[in-house]
């Protein structure tokens, strides 16, 4: 399993520890504002949902807010806009046994990143790095691609919001390389921009600054590039030198002021430290292992082929077929012409030649007996392939054997913080669902008191928190079991952590309905949720 990026080190290990599973944890990449997997923000504003890997990335864009007192908007700021995970620092100490993997992520990133992320996490771990070649290597992930980092919840310590939240600036931006001395100007008006760099700069190189306004960086190639002061180009120039860029026309410099950070965003040097050579589509072609057994009699040649899901063919050539010349060649010129599978999804794995009496097979007729074959392979893979989708889809077409209530009536329900104001009018509705959060027991007792004023036990319903920490555990498990032993039956289960702190304690049978973000998206996960206990099931919001 991958467990969430909100889980810390610790957590992680005793999951993979208590669990014996295989668990992967994530160590570097881009965040998602919410909890993962609970993610609504995408799937509200654009239909696009972030748990079904079509994220629009709303948590990037700019926000701002009126004043009470005026119309006219503050400035804009990226108020939902994550940092990235970075826990290189933390490895390979505070990992701890229990994880099998880290996890970078990489899917929407392209060849020359991923080289360059998984060689300094790889040569980290390994225990290879100095630290000179780590800030080196640090530098050159951040020139590729970075946000500013973060370590989140890693080390379990509520973090920050100003050390998760990047709300000024938005995108890539870079290694930094010196700070702005000053931007002048030459007899034809052109515009530079003074800094000592840190590393060596050189023609075609990227930079980026931010300006004080925030949102994206300024960002701009390097065209033009000198020595301070000196009016001859230079293709490259070594670190330590005080350089000067020539600025894009459109630019406007007062906005660059002294002292604001240059940074690197594209490095012709680095890319050469990590050429990519990309492979040949051909190279990367999905293909199935077959095993084929070759049968030559003098009365023709027969093909006959099996997979690993037991799907057969066969084909048979008629034909006169003559000693061969060369005795034992004829089992290599069979193998040579059946791996040319071409455009085929089938690959040679095994190879067995029945031919007792060294019999010659003319090239034209293997070709085209193997193309017969494969087609007529093909085709029943296909086949079998369409029928298991049928069934699949026949059985999520089902009708649920569990989770049904016919209601003449609609039924209303309402859910609040149990911490929160009680409401007399309320007491009108089928359910009322309260959110224990999580609240001290004495606390607890005191609000469902005043709750039982007004609505009979029946009709409320106890609901825990979507999410328990490792620390909150030993307090969560003796309200529940407290709760249960006051009688308490009805429950909403936020997640599976809920039901297991329900199972565990000793108990009546229990009404049990489980929240939306238990995902009962369809009617197979709402059986196995009914084979869990739950009588209900609460639809998506993004349903």
């Amino acid at each position: 399993v991958v467990l969430a990026r909100e889980l810390s080190l610790c957590e992680g290990a005793r999951i993979g520890r208590e669990s014996g599973i295989e668990v992967e944890l994530f160590v570097h990449g881009a965040l998602c504002y919410s909890y993962s997997g609970l993610c609504l923000f995408s799937s509200h504003q654009s239909g696009r949902s972030g748990n079904r890997g079509r994220c629009a990335y709303c948590c990037r864009e700019a926000f701002s807010l009126a004043p009470n007192d005026s119309a006219t908007p503050a400035a804009a700021t990226f108020p939902f806009s994550m940092r990235d995970l970075a826990l290189a620092p933390l490895l390979p100490d505070q990992t701890g046994q229990g994880i099998t993997s880290l996890k970078i992520e990489g899917r929407m990133k392209n060849a020359f990143y991923v080289g360059c992320v998984t060689d300094y996490y790889r040569r980290k771990l390994d225990g290879t790095l100095l630290p000179e070649q780590e800030r080196t290597l640090v530098q050159d992930l951040q020139t590729i691609f970075s946000r500013p980092w973060t370590q989140l919840y890693a080390m379990g310590a509520e973090t920050p919001a100003a050390e998760i939240i990047d709300a000024v600036t938005v995108g890539h931006r870079g290694a930094v390389v010196g700070e702005v001395q000053a931007v002048t100007r030459d007899s034809r008006s052109s515009r530079w921009l003074r800094f000592q760099t840190s590393r060596a700069l050189e023609k075609h190189d990227g930079l980026q600054i931010v300006l004080p306004r925030g949102g994206k960086p300024l960002g701009f190639a390097v065209d033009e590039l000198r020595r301070a002061g000196s009016p001859r180009m230079e293709i490259s120039l070594p670190a330590g030198s005080v350089v000067e860029v020539r600025l894009p026309p459109a630019e406007e410099p007062q906005e660059i002021q002294p002292g604001t950070a240059v940074y690197c965003s594209a490095s012709q040097d680095v890319r050469r430290r990590y050429h990519v050579q990309l492979p040949r589509p051909g190279d990367c072609r999905l293909t199935h292992p077959v095993h084929v057994q070759a049968t030559l009699r003098p009365d023709g040649l027969t093909l006959a082929a099996s997979t690993l899901e037991k799907i057969t063919a066969s084909v048979t050539t008629p034909l006169a077929l003559t000693p061969a010349r060369q005795t034992g060649q004829t089992a290599v010129a069979v193998r040579r012409t059946l791996e040319r599978a071409g455009e085929t999804p089938w690959q040679i794995d095994t190879l067995t030649v029945d031919d007792p009496q060294g019999l010659f097979v003319p090239a034209s007729v293997l070709n085209e007996t193997r193309r017969q074959l494969f087609d007529a392979l093909t085709t029943r893979h296909e086949a079998a392939r369409l029928a298991r989708r049928t069934a699949a889809e026949q059985s999520i077409a089902m009708e649920p054997r569990a989770i049904r209530e016919a209601v003449s009536q609609p039924r209303w329900s309402v859910k609040l913080d149990l911490n929160g104001t009680t409401h007399a009018a309320l007491a009108d509705a089928d359910e009322i669902i309260l959110h224990l959060g999580h609240l001290p027991l004495a606390t607890i007792r005191t609000r469902l008191t005043a709750w039982e004023a007004l609505a009979p036990r029946t009709q409320l319903r106890l609901a825990l928190p979507l999410l328990t920490r490792q620390h909150e555990e030993a307090a969560q498990h003796a309200t529940i079991a407290a709760l249960l032993a006051e009688g308490w039956q009805r429950w909403e289960c936020a997640d599976l952590g809920g039901w297991k702190m329900l199972q565990d304690a000793p108990r009546a049978p229990l009404d049990l309905t489980a929240d939306w973000s238990c995902y009962g998206m369809n009617h197979v996960a709402r059986e196995q949720l009914a084979e869990l206990g739950f009588q209900r099931a609460v639809a998506s919001p993004e349903e």
